[in-house]
């Protein structure tokens, strides 16, 4: 893809051959400081996130789509979730990433989710929202 004024040195688009691949986690694209850093996270925070990352990078994509779900009393799983960038609250679409790209967010604990966009098999870490602040539920 040939770089643009916008979107430079972009991320290409999601190909179909990556999603028996390994998730793979990258930090290129995540903007330090502000609300949704994870500075901001108490232990028990960074806990969760951590056990998230670790299974993230144990499954394909595949199979971390296949974890989301509600049954009638919760949701369960990592709960891989796309969202249009129109309903995240408080953030943008950092310039130099493809707008053609899912934002996703993924469940941390009940209230906690990581957002970040998907480029093949990486998932690139955007934010780390604590109360659901990002997506309101």
């Amino acid at each position: 893809m040939k770089p643009s004024k916008t979107h430079t040195a972009s991320p290409s688009v999601v190909p179909a051959s990556t999603q028996h691949l390994p998730v793979v986690l990258s930090f290129k694209h995540f903007g330090e400081g502000g609300v949704f850093c994870l500075s901001r996270c108490d232990q028990d925070e960074v806990r969760m996130v951590m056990s998230c990352f670790r299974r993230m990078t144990t499954m394909s994509w595949t199979d971390l789509i296949a974890t989301g779900g509600k049954h009638p009393q919760a949701k369960h799983g990592l709960h891989c979730t796309k969202y249009e960038d129109a309903a995240l609250t408080g953030v943008s679409r950092p310039v130099q990433i493809d707008p053609a790209l899912p934002m996703l967010g993924v469940r941390a604990s009940e209230a906690f989710r990581v957002f970040g966009v998907r480029s093949g098999q990486i998932f690139f870490v955007l934010w780390f929202d604590r109360t659901h602040a990002i997506c309101p539920v």
